[in-house]
């Protein structure tokens, strides 16, 4: 296997742990609701979103990401920083806000912000999608050589 294939299974592998960090993150959140969640289970969240941003900054990846989108290389480039920025972030607020994904309001309480959770739930299927698509590519490299 040679670097550029190394780099996009490295980059699968990251964006998969990335999505099931997350998705502990979510999932916790869902089951115990806005300021039950372990504040450490973000932890896991942050490491692997600073494993992806690392490698979204290789240099090899431009060639990668042509193999994924060639008409787009720099679209899929962002849609991905994007995917992880906006998961990533929600996480946080859902692990470490004690209103969670919530208004605050005084007559009603916590009161769920939908716009917040739909766009966590598609930012995490942005994120599969995406992980797919790397899987495939470096098979498909691999089936090649």
């Amino acid at each position: 296997m040679d670097g550029q294939n190394e780099r996009g299974g490295d980059l699968a592998a990251a964006v998969a742990h990335f999505i099931e960090a997350a998705d502990a993150v979510w999932t916790a959140y869902q089951a115990n609701g806005p300021g039950k969640v372990e504040r450490s289970l973000f932890d896991p969240v942050e490491v692997a979103q600073r494993e992806v941003s690392a490698l979204l900054d290789d240099s090899d990846l431009p060639a990668l990401a042509k193999q994924i989108a060639p008409d787009d290389v720099d679209d899929w480039v962002e849609s991905l920083k994007q995917s992880i920025d906006q998961a990533g972030d929600l996480a946080e607020r859902c692990a470490r806000r004690p209103e969670g994904l919530c208004f605050i309001t005084g007559e009603a309480g916590l009161v769920p912000r939908r716009d917040m959770h739909a766009a966590f739930e598609q930012a995490m299927e942005a994120l599969r999608t995406q992980c797919d698509l790397l899987r495939d590519a470096g098979s498909s490299n691999s089936a090649t050589e």
